[in-house]
């Protein structure tokens, strides 16, 4: 805990404040209303455009998506950094919680950062949807993207738990013959080993082991995991993680993984950063640019 940046520590009081350290113990109505409401004080990015859209999923409900148009930087109007390349994102919310709204803050800085359109995935939750309920939304809505005559180039983006899931998916469309040119994964969970993979000193830092055992409980998911997925066919990857983090032991893992199968992967890891910070380095003065990093590796 020392090694906690001040106003990370300043934003884990203020959201223990509100409620937030124990989502598991709380009705789940209220936990993912926490979650939608956790970075509603922060000031709103400005984007170009913003839109929802509903597609149509594999099991036949309907998939919200929302998508996210850059401003062209310094008053250029060509188009985004990188043309017809599109960003596919999958939120966090240990698989139970978060949705659109709780991480429309996050999609709004990617786009900023990388000038990429961003289409985020409103995917279906557990306990009302369990596995593979939530991997199946993330990869119909990859496809539906991949397949716009405006698409060249599929990136995937996952936050959290939408890290593994991002993972997963860029397996089932290579499968699929839907290629993934990178996928940025932000504190990624990929694993359910938490006796190797997880760092017991920052237990309970906005994320708790008894938190991520009561969502992988609802969502029902007995498989390794996402990471069986990595491997020398995965996409170039890009990670970012946060050094007070009880999860950070997963980016860890995955660089390792696929440094080893020999893929293009860089990990980043923030001094001082908590899970979740991606997205809001403004707020988190003193932060490192971390997204900015990011940008850079998906715009190449």
């Amino acid at each position: 805990m020392s090694r906690l940046h001040p106003a990370a520590a300043a934003v884990v009081a203020a959201l223990a404040d509100a409620g937030h350290s124990d989502p598991h113990l709380l009705p789940l109505a209220q936990a993912r209303r926490l979650l939608d409401e956790a970075y509603a004080a922060f000031p709103e990015l400005p984007v170009a455009t913003v839109s929802d859209l509903r597609i149509e999923g594999r099991d036949g409900d309907r998939l919200a998506l929302r998508r996210y148009t850059p401003v062209p930087a310094d008053g250029d109007r060509r188009g985004p950094a990188v043309p017809g390349r599109v960003v596919v994102f999958a939120h966090g919310g240990s698989w139970v919680r978060g949705s659109l709204d709780s991480h429309d803050r996050v999609c709004r800085a990617l786009a900023r950062a990388s000038g990429l359109p961003v289409v985020a995935v409103g995917y279906r939750l557990a306990p009302e949807h369990p596995a593979p309920a939530a991997l199946h939304d993330v990869v119909d809505a990859a496809a539906w993207v991949a397949a716009q005559p405006a698409t060249r180039e599929l990136l995937l983006c996952g936050d959290s738990v939408g890290g593994g899931l991002a993972v997963a998916a860029a397996a089932a469309l290579r499968t699929a013959g839907v290629a993934v040119v990178h996928q940025l994964l932000l504190c990624p969970i990929v694993t359910a080993d938490l006796d190797r993979h997880f760092d017991p000193g920052y237990d309970g830092v906005l994320l708790s082991r008894a938190e991520l055992e009561w969502g992988r409980r609802q969502y029902g998911d007995t498989a390794a995991g996402p990471v069986a997925a990595l491997g020398p066919s995965s996409p170039p990857t890009t990670v970012l993680a946060a050094e007070c983090d009880p999860v950070r032991p997963q980016s860890e893992l995955v660089g390792a993984l696929l440094a080893g199968a020999g893929v293009d992967v860089r990990v980043h890891v923030a001094p001082g950063m908590v899970h979740g910070y991606v997205g809001a380095e403004d707020v988190l003065l003193g932060a490192e640019p971390a997204l900015s990093l990011g940008a850079a590796r998906i715009t190449a």
